[in-house]
């Protein structure tokens, strides 16, 4: 199986950043990784703010934090996600919020 992938623009802005230049190829890899795989075992569900998405590590210290929109829809997160484009997306569609630091993205 694979997905469709969709960024939000801090996603997209955060990649470009030269902040995170030196692992930007371990990002990409995590990306293909969460694709093939959107229910991949090694992620869990968040609670809070960000309740309704998922974390994935892309090393020790950084997490990329994502929502597969079949699993959104079928658990009733759609409010909490707030996609822009959600009507617009299909149920293989993995949105990717952020990633960053630990601090950063749960902040």
């Amino acid at each position: 199986m694979s997905c469709n992938p969709a960024f939000t623009e801090e996603f997209s802005e955060r990649l470009d950043d030269s902040k995170y230049s030196n692992i930007r190829h371990r990002i990409i890899e995590k990306i293909k990784i969460i694709c093939e795989h959107p229910s991949i075992p090694k992620t869990y569900f968040l609670h809070g703010d960000l309740e309704g998405k998922r974390s994935f590590w892309v090393s020790k210290k950084i997490k990329i934090i994502y929502a597969y929109c079949k699993l959104c829809r079928r658990l009733g997160h759609i409010e909490n996600n707030n996609c822009q484009d959600c009507q617009d997306m299909d149920d293989e569609t993995v949105v990717f919020f952020t990633f960053g630091y630990h601090e950063e993205v749960y902040s």
